[in-house]
């Protein structure tokens, strides 16, 4: 089984600040067309989902941290190829 260093992969995914009071920035680096975003909770519900995509050479989102409660989270970026995910952590 090969394996791949996360920030050599073409859908490295950056989450900053992490722990989260404020706002939550999240990157990523060329998203297929039709990638998916997916935030899910502790117990795996999806919380919030959104199709991004379009090759360009870095993407980014911004949500506000009021959209969570306070708690850890799973960011996921599934571009049909392959599934990248990054732990958030939501503070007050």
């Amino acid at each position: 089984e090969e394996v791949i260093d996360r920030e050599e992969t073409a859908t490295a995914l950056t989450i900053h600040p992490n722990p989260a009071n404020t706002l939550i920035n999240i990157s990523f680096k060329e998203a297929a067309l039709n990638s998916q975003l997916v935030i899910r909770d502790q117990l795996g519900r999806v919380v919030w989902s959104q199709q991004v995509g379009g090759k360009q050479d870095q993407l980014q989102l911004t949500l506000d941290r009021n959209l969570f409660p306070a708690g850890m989270y799973w960011v996921s970026l599934d571009t049909g190829e392959t599934v990248v995910t990054e732990k958030l952590i939501v503070v007050k």
